[in-house]
Formats: structure tokens, sequence, C-alpha cells
């Protein structure tokens, strides 16, 4: 094996005292996690104050062979919940840290947490609630909704972090005197080489944290502001298979099959999934009552590069399908996500027959931005257009004036002629 698992002694006599239907696990919470110590820590907090059965849940951590603190520390950590940990040999990637997860859980119910998320105490019992008497096919996340928390503070934070921080020192009556000294101290101090933990576990116990939170804009606050909370009319219901905060029954992760490891780098793997369940039949819903709080932590420079290539694997893997290869709209800089699900709407309602050339210009204009994309993943439209080379032929004006002359299709057509034109 890959990996080591550690079972706990404590656990081990608990659950020998239990009659064995006692311990009917049903809901595994499954949590990979690399170099995130000691947010980490304070996540695990969160889950020991859960109004769930302990009885009926546990909790997978898969440690990705971090070289932090995370081994030392979570080697004694025992809660009363029954808690596991795996501790990868060498970094295998999110998708396959996840999949080990997956094969070692007992519950029905799988949860996918974010290391660095925060969760209240009904977090379990909302998303077991979620699917109690509902199809198997359902998908359930609360990660469109959430709030940023300062629980630990980084030297290597951002100059736009710092002075959210330094809003939060001004707010009168949001933190006790001893925090506000501490963020002052942050802020003033440029010789801080180490980071510095806001909460402890008392403050967890007590949920006294809210004057550390604050709102955070997320794609999916425009989603929800133009399509409402269930994203009817969203053309990408997968887009919501976000493993930060996430559950669905075993037994159809099982039926589509689990993450593709080939997936080794940040990004998409997630996505890959949830649009194999999308085809598969799923429906994906949100809900506002599994909201979390995201901890705020350093910003990992070249992720932009290594979702490039995690791009690519997950168009060829599909043959480049249109409601995937769109995307680089918004990747490039040249649309919202708003606006690219009603572009493919717009696509998607063109005669069979007709408009033969225009389908045929946005393809390769979409092809073309994505071959420039993954050699520099930026969001500079000015860029994209002077090297795209692309301008419209006659028989493509002839059919661009038809397709105007229906006002039908206005998205899709601003955006071919946004991108093409000077």
């Amino acid at each position: 094996m890959n990996y080591t698992i550690i079972e706990h002694e404590e656990f081990k006599e608990y659950k020998s005292l239990k009659n064995e239907h006692e311990l009917k696990i049903e809901v595994s919470i499954i949590i990979p996690s690399y170099n995130k110590f000691p947010q980490n820590l304070l996540t695990l907090y969160s889950l020991e104050i859960q109004d769930f059965d302990f009885n009926r849940m546990e909790v997978l951590f898969i440690d990705d062979c971090s070289t932090d603190e995370t081994q030392s520390t979570l080697n004694s950590f025992n809660p009363d919940f029954p808690f596991r940990y795996l501790r990868c040999k060498k970094n295998v990637g999110r998708a396959k840290a996840r999949n080990l997860g997956i094969n070692e859980s007992k519950g029905d119910l799988l949860i996918f947490l974010d290391a660095e998320m925060l969760v209240r105490p009904d977090f379990v019992k909302q998303h077991y609630l979620q699917h109690f008497n509902s199809c198997t096919l359902q998908v359930i996340t609360g990660a469109l909704f959430f709030e940023g928390i300062y629980s630990c503070l980084y030297p290597s934070f951002t100059v736009d972090q710092k002075m959210q921080i330094s809003k939060k020192i001004i707010k009168k009556n949001e933190l006790d005197r001893r925090t506000k000294s501490i963020l002052y101290h942050f802020i003033s101090d440029q010789d801080i080489t180490d980071y510095i933990v806001l909460l402890s576990k008392k403050d967890i116990m007590r949920q006294k944290y809210k004057g550390l939170t604050f709102t955070m804009h997320s794609f999916g606050t425009d989603l929800i502001e133009n399509f409402g909370d269930d994203l009817k009319s969203f053309m990408f219901p997968w887009m919501l298979f976000l493993t930060g905060n996430l559950s669905l029954k075993k037994e159809l992760l099982l039926n589509v099959g689990l993450f593709d490891e080939s997936f080794k780098f940040w990004g998409y793997e997630d996505w890959e999934l949830g649009y194999r369940l999308s085809k598969y039949g799923a429906k994906f819903k949100s809900s506002k009552l599994l909201m979390g709080y995201h901890q705020e932590h350093p910003v990992t420079l070249n992720k932009a590069f290594e979702a490039a290539i995690n791009l690519k694997l997950f168009l060829k893997k599909y043959n480049y399908e249109i409601d995937l290869l769109i995307l680089i709209l918004q990747l490039t800089g040249f649309a919202t996500f708003v606006e690219i699900s009603k572009c493919l709407k717009d696509f998607k309602r063109l005669p069979v027959n007709k408009y033969n050339n225009i389908k045929h210009l946005f393809r390769e204009v979409l092809l073309e931005l994505v071959r420039q994309f993954e050699m520099e993943p930026t969001q500079d439209t000015k860029s994209f257009k002077d090297k795209l080379g692309f301008s419209f032929k006659e028989v493509e004006i002839v059919e661009l004036v038809e397709l105007k002359e229906t006002e039908q299709y206005d998205t899709l057509i601003n955006l071919i002629e946004g991108i093409i034109q000077d």
C-alpha cells in the first residue's frame, strides 16, 4: 500500500464496548490535506461539536505526505467520533488522495470537506437530512454559500488580505482586545516570519469567531443572483460538484467511477467527476443550510499553470465537447460564467442544418484560445485577440447578419464579434 492507516487505540477500546449495531457508520467525512496545518486541526475541532450521533459517522483524514506539523499533531488526535488518519508515503495529488478515503470509507453517505473549512454544529446533520428519502442520484453542495475567516495570520499574505485585516481592527465590538492587539501587531510589524494562530479549540467549541469572518464574493454569488438558488436554467449544473463541501451517496459514486487519478495537479478533477455524474443523470442541488467558513491562507502563484494542464486533460478526455470547450471564454476573460451559460444555450438552439459556417468559426476560435491559454494562462483579452489572427469571411458575415435578424442569439453574436473584431 502507498499509505498507512492509524486507528487510535482509544477508538478501538471504544468500539469494543459497543454492540456492533450501535456503531453502524452511515456517514463518512473525507478530508484530504497537504500542508494545511494548523487550519486542518481547527477544521477537525469544528467536527467535534457536531450535533449528529458520533456512533453513526466517521472522519477519514488523508494526509498527502505533508511536510508541516500535520503528522506529528494528528498522530495523537483522539476525538469522540471514529477517526482514521491515512498518510501517503509520497504526494499523490488531490484525486488519488480522495480515492484512498473513499476506498476506506464505511458509510453509505460520503461528505467531502476541504481541510481549511470550518463548519457549523449542524453541518453533518444537514447533509444527512438533505439526502433523507431523496433519490440516489442527488448531489448536494454547500460550496456556493460560504464566508471567509482569518483563523491564522501568515507573513506571506497579499496586500489585499492585509488591508482586509486592517478593516477588522477598525470595527468596534466585533473582536476582543487580545485579538485586536494581535492583528495590529501583525499589520505593523514587518519582521514576523512565522504564522500566528488566532483561534483556539475553545473558540471553535464556543463558536467565538464571528468577528473574524467576512463576506466572500465567488462565482457562485453571480450564479445565484442570475439563476436563483436552484440554478435551474444554468447550463453547467455539474460545476456544483465542488469538493470543499459536498455530499452524495456512495452507491452513485461507485456507479460512475471514482476521481480520475490522471489529474495530478490543481483543478478540474472535481468538475470532471461532476461532468461524468451529470452524464449519468445525477441531479445537483445547493443549500444555504450547509454554509461554512473558508480559512484564508496565502495564495499559491503557480495554480494557473497547474489548472491549464488539468484543463487540457479534461477537454481531451471528452473530445473537446462544446459544453466544455466554451469554458475557455471565462478562463481567458472574454465572458463570465453567466455569459457562457447564455452563450451555450444560444449555440444549442441554432437550427441543425443552418449557420454551419458560424458554428465552425466559433469552434475554431475556442480551440485556438485553448492553445493560447495552455502557453500563457492569463485573462489578458487584448493579448489573446492580437494572437488569434481570425477575421470574418464573406459567408460568415452573411450568416451573422441573418442571425442578428432573428433577434434570438444576442449573447452568442456579441461574444463572436467581441473576440474577432477590433
